[in-house]
C-alpha cells in the first residue's frame, strides 16, 4: 500500500514594522512549498508451519500382582509445539519532495513603477513564484507577487506613505538623498472664539528633490493657537534641521474674535513668486490684522489698528525671526487681548481678527502641483485645516528602478 499527500503552498507576507529611528522597514516575503515523503509498507511475515506431534511410549505391562490388583500405568506422552514464524521488515522511509524551477529570468521595474507584469504560460494553480529584488530599498518600498495561471505573474510596489497628523508635533524622517518625495501639507486654521470662524490654513502639494547628502528632514505640523491675547496657531512645514533649506511651509490662518466672520486666511494660490501672501483679517485694513508677507515677501502681516478702546496688535514676524529655516510667528498680544495672527513663512499681524501667515515653497528643490489658500479650500484634507483644526503633512517617496530576479517553481 501506497501513500503521498502534497503540502499546501505558503506565503507568509513579513509586514512592515516602524524602527526606532522613525523609519519604516519591510524585510520581505518568505514562499515555502513542498512534497512529503513517502514510504512502501510490506506484508508480514508467514505464521511458522506446525511442529511435528510427540510421540508417547506406551506404559509397560505390569506385572501380575495378587488376585483384584491392577498394573502401573506407563507415563504420558508429550509433543512440541511449531515455533512462530519471522515478522516481515518495514519499509524504508520515503525521501523529501524537491521543486525543481521551470523557469526562471531577471526583469528590470521602472522607477516609481507600481504594477508590473511578467508573462509565462508554465505558471498554474500549483506554481510557487518567488520573486529576489537585487537593490530594493525596503524603506522606501513594500513589494507584493500575485500569481497569474496560465499567463505569468504580477509584481505590485507601493511606496510607504507616511502620514503625520498630531497638531503641534514635530517628527524627524530618515530619508535617502538618492530618492524624491511627494508631500502634502496644510496649515492649522485659525481658532475660532464666540461664534467666529477662524480663518483656514493654506494647502500645498509636490515633490521635493533632496541636496545630495541628505539623510533626514524635520516634518512640523501645525497645531491650532488660542483666541484673544493667546498664541497664533502655527504653520505645517518641511526642513532640514539646523542647516536648512527651508523646502515648504503652509501658513495657518488667523484667529477670530467673534465680531468678524472671517479672519485672515493661510496663503496659497498660484504661486507666481515662491511667496503667497496671508489672507488680511476684515479686508486688510482698520480693526483687522494683515496677512504675512503683503509689503514684501519676507514682511510680517501688519498690526490692527484700534478696536473700540482696546490699543492696537502686534504685526507678524518676519520671515526667519523665530530661527533659521523655521516659520515665523504670527502677532501676539497678551497684554492687550488682540486676536493673534497665524504663523507662516512671515506671520499675520494681531488684530481683532488675525492676520493669515504666509506660504513658501523653495523653487529650487520644490516642484509645486497644487496649491490652495485658506479661504478657498473645498475639498482638500478634511478634518484638517479649517477653523479650529490642526494641520497635516504627508510624505511618499518615489524610488529607483528596481531589478529582480524570478523563478517559477511547481510540484
Amino acid at each position: 500500500m501506497t501513500s503521498r499527500d502534497k503540502d499546501y503552498l505558503t506565503l507568509r507576507n513579513l509586514q512592515c514594522y516602524e524602527a526606532t529611528d522613525g523609519s519604516y522597514v519591510t524585510p520581505g516575503y518568505v514562499l515555502t512549498a513542498g512534497v512529503r515523503g513517502q514510504g512502501v509498507w510490506t506484508n508480514a511475515g508467514a505464521t511458522g508451519a506446525t511442529g511435528p506431534f510427540g510421540e508417547s511410549d506406551k506404559g509397560d505391562t505390569g506385572t501380575t500382582g495378587p488376585a483384584n490388583d491392577v498394573g502401573t500405568a506407563g507415563p504420558i506422552g508429550y509433543s512440541d509445539a511449531g515455533s512462530m514464524g519471522t515478522s516481515g521488515l518495514s519499509g524504508p522511509t520515503g525521501s523529501i519532495g524537491m521543486l525543481a524551477p521551470i523557469t526562471e529570468g531577471v526583469a528590470t521595474i521602472p522607477a516609481s513603477t507600481q504594477t508590473f507584469s511578467v508573462s509565462d504560460a508554465s505558471v498554474t494553480a500549483n506554481s510557487m513564484i518567488v520573486v529576489f529584488p537585487l537593490n530594493w530599498d525596503h524603506v522606501l518600498t513594500n513589494i507584493e507577487v500575485y500569481p497569474n495561471p496560465g499567463s505569468g505573474f504580477t509584481i505590485v510596489v507601493s511606496p510607504a506613505l507616511l502620514l503625520f497628523d498630531t497638531p503641534g508635533t514635530t517628527y524627524p524622517v530618515s530619508v535617502s538623498s538618492a530618492t524624491p518625495i511627494t508631500f502634502e501639507m496644510i496649515g492649522a486654521g485659525g481658532s475660532g472664539n464666540s461664534g467666529g470662524v477662524g480663518g483656514g490654513g493654506g494647502y500645498i502639494q509636490g515633490t521635493i528633490t533632496l541636496p545630495p547628502g541628505t539623510t533626514q528632514i524635520k516634518v512640523v505640523v501645525g497645531g491650532v493657537g488660542g483666541g484673544p491675547g493667546g498664541s497664533p496657531s502655527g504653520a505645517s512645514y518641511i526642513t532640514i534641521p539646523g542647516t536648512g533649506p527651508l523646502f515648504a511651509i503652509a501658513g495657518a490662518g488667523g484667529a477670530s474674535d467673534g465680531f468678524f466672520i472671517t479672519a485672515g486666511w493661510g496663503g496659497g494660490g498660484a504661486f507666481t513668486s515662491n511667496v503667497e501672501p496671508g489672507g488680511d483679517a476684515f479686508g486688510g485694513s482698520g480693526v483687522g490684522g494683515g496677512g504675512g508677507s503683503q509689503a514684501s515677501s519676507t514682511q510680517g502681516g501688519f498690526a490692527g489698528t484700534e478696536c473700540g478702546f482696546v490699543i492696537p496688535g502686534d504685526a507678524g514676524d518676519n520671515a526667519g525671526s523665530s530661527g533659521l529655516y523655521e516659520q515665523a510667528l504670527g502677532g501676539s498680544s497678551p497684554s492687550s487681548g488682540m486676536t493673534p495672527g497665524g504663523s507662516g513663512y512671515a506671520g499675520g499681524g494681531s488684530g481683532c481678527g488675525g492676520g493669515g501667515g504666509s506660504s513658501f515653497v523653495n523653487s529650487t528643490y520644490v516642484s509645486v502641483s497644487a496649491s490652495v489658500a485658506g479661504n478657498a479650500l473645498t475639498t482638500e484634507l478634511p478634518g484638517f485645516g479649517r477653523s479650529n483644526q490642526g494641520g497635516y503633512v504627508s510624505i511618499s517617496p518615489t524610488w529607483p528602478a528596481i531589478d529582480v530576479r524570478w523563478w517559477i517553481l511547481r510540484y
